[in-house]
């Protein structure tokens, strides 16, 4: 289970849209990558800084492909309801 990018609803594995709002979620890939550096950060993360760096550099980059999936679903809704 995760939850909604857009209106925060628990979202069930594997569903490409919102059961709630309609908003596109993320792929199974992204969400269990998430996941997995969710599990590392709980873990304590006592790497060293390179290692921190990389992961932070690498959330950095999802929160990014995140937006990026964001825009191209709201760009497909108003394109579908003819604004």
């Amino acid at each position: 289970m995760f939850y909604c990018t857009n209106c925060g609803e628990t979202q069930d594995d594997g569903k490409t849209f919102c059961r709630f709002c309609g908003e596109k979620q993320p792929g199974l890939q992204l969400i269990n990558r998430l996941r997995s550096e969710a599990r590392r950060l709980q873990e304590g993360g006592e790497g060293d800084t390179s290692e921190s760096s990389q992961i932070q550099s690498e959330t950095m980059s999802t929160l990014a492909r995140l937006e990026k999936l964001r825009k191209e679903a709201d760009e497909a809704a108003r394109r579908r309801s003819g604004r």
